[in-house]
């Protein structure tokens, strides 16, 4: 039992992390000088459901393979618009579905796709993270 209550909060800890990022942003301003509408997608990691929020994950679990210089299947996912652009086989990812994502079918292994990244499936919070990212429009 107490195994069982240390890995849930191990997890809760996981995706509070991806949610809320590790540390605090400095606060966007207009060009007025004012600060930016509290929760809006700002482009920094944690905030929104911009690229960002998501783009940590890439980085840590999928860059090394995945990159400029060498990119597996021709796909980098380096920045956003090396995502959107796809792979060699095409997109992978469909803005607001991500059960019809090919990138969120690899992480899972569905559909006869092999299950990325192949050293070990991502936390399912990295994974929620990505897929509500997805959801919310794939938005930079």
């Amino acid at each position: 039992m107490m195994q069982l209550m240390k890995f849930s909060l191990l997890i809760l800890g996981a995706f509070l992390f991806v949610a809320f990022g590790c540390s605090k942003a400095e606060e966007p301003t207009t060009e007025g000088g004012s600060s930016a509408t509290p929760g809006a997608t700002t482009g920094k990691p944690g905030t929104g459901n911009g690229f960002a929020s998501v783009q940590p994950i890439f980085q840590k679990n999928c860059a090394g393979c995945h990159n400029d210089a060498s990119p597996k299947k021709g796909l980098a996912l380096t920045g956003y618009a090396n995502i959107m652009k796809g792979s060699s086989e095409g997109p992978v990812i469909v803005a607001g579905d991500p059960d019809a994502s090919t990138l969120v079918k690899a992480l899972h292994g569905k559909d006869g796709i092999k299950r990325m990244p192949p050293a070990g499936a991502l936390p399912e919070a990295d994974i929620a993270a990505i897929e509500a990212w997805i959801k919310a429009g794939a938005k930079e």
